[in-house]
């Protein structure tokens, strides 16, 4: 079985989507299942290019997203949490645009 972000990191590297570079900095999670237990570390990394100072939490694992997005308001944060592919698409779009003023 193969997670969304193990496909769509593959259809990056084969060059068969084209996300755009962005502005903001992302923190990747490690998804509990994901990481620990299915051993998928580095195709989510891939799609973020993982840095710190992060305006943006990645994570790919909906669970993860309701805790961590209810643990940041409780902190009252400006920290977006979303979806590694939500952000894949916001590049593609991203890409696409930069390519139409081109």
């Amino acid at each position: 079985m193969l997670h969304h972000s193990e496909l769509l990191a593959e259809l990056v590297r084969d060059g068969r989507l084209s996300p755009a570079a962005g502005d903001t900095t992302i923190t990747y999670h490690d998804s509990c299942y994901l990481a620990r237990h299915n051993d998928v570390l580095e195709a989510p990394r891939e799609l973020v290019s993982r840095e710190t100072g992060a305006e943006t939490l990645a994570v790919a694992c909906p669970f993860c997203t309701v805790m961590l997005d209810d643990g940041v308001r409780q902190t009252g944060r400006d920290l977006r949490v979303a979806d590694v592919s939500t952000l894949l698409v916001e590049a593609i779009e991203r890409g696409a645009t930069d390519s139409e003023s081109g």
